[in-house]
């Protein structure tokens, strides 16, 4: 039987966006079916219990709530800005923004889009986003990964593409991402199914391996 928690949070989300078909770096791409952020979006956030924290962590990993939180870029070299922008998004609803939904790749990228691509450093939606090289390693991932709940939009130049790296299961030493390149976006999957997966022999050592920089929310 579904937790009182578990039914109000489906109530709240049952308007769930339809999950936008993807672009790679590489790939043609189609129109963008991203919602408009032309609203601003508010700083103010509902201060949340821990358990609630909780609750909103695991409907991260919900199949079902997927095309809430996991989007595709809008065309090609827009990985990184759409991988960012998940990210913010994803800080936005655990800190209890109640409109975390507004924000998407055009909103995030009218703060931190310039010609060479992402900004090293800029502020949106109420959060300092920066860039920085990180270790390309399980356990330097990890430890990412646990200060930064949202996620880290990791980048790897040799491919060269950027994913949202949501999470790790320890049970089944897996790293997962949601990529939002043509045929990956919209869902969370693990890192050796992503196209950075397919670049590397579907070897999840090797995706680590390149990852050597990221945009995080400081």
């Amino acid at each position: 039987m579904l937790s009182s928690s578990t039914r109000s949070r489906r109530f709240l989300y049952s308007f769930a966006f339809a999950t936008v078909f993807a672009l790679s770096c590489f790939f043609p791409f189609a129109a963008n079916a991203q919602t408009s952020a032309s609203a601003a979006v508010s700083n103010s956030a509902t201060p949340l219990t821990h358990a609630l924290k909780d609750a909103h962590m695991k409907v991260f990993s919900d199949d079902s709530m997927a095309g809430e939180f996991y989007f595709a870029q809008s065309g090609s070299g827009r990985c990184t800005i759409a991988s960012t922008a998940m990210m913010v998004r994803r800080a936005a609803y655990l800190d209890g923004m109640s409109d975390w939904q507004a924000i998407d790749e055009t909103f995030v990228a009218e703060d931190g889009w310039a010609s060479a691509g992402v900004k090293n450093e800029f502020t949106t939606a109420g959060y300092s986003v920066s860039y920085t090289s990180i270790e390309p390693t399980k356990e330097s991932l990890i430890a990412l990964l646990e200060e930064h709940p949202e996620g880290i939009a990791a980048y790897d130049s040799s491919v060269p593409h950027a994913v949202l790296l949501t999470d790790y299961d320890e049970a089944t030493d897996t790293f997962y991402c949601a990529d939002p390149a043509n045929y990956y976006s919209g869902k969370r999957i693990p890192i050796d199914e992503s196209w950075n997966g397919e670049r590397h022999g579907h070897d999840q050592d090797a995706v680590i391996g390149g990852f050597t920089s990221a945009w995080i929310i400081d």
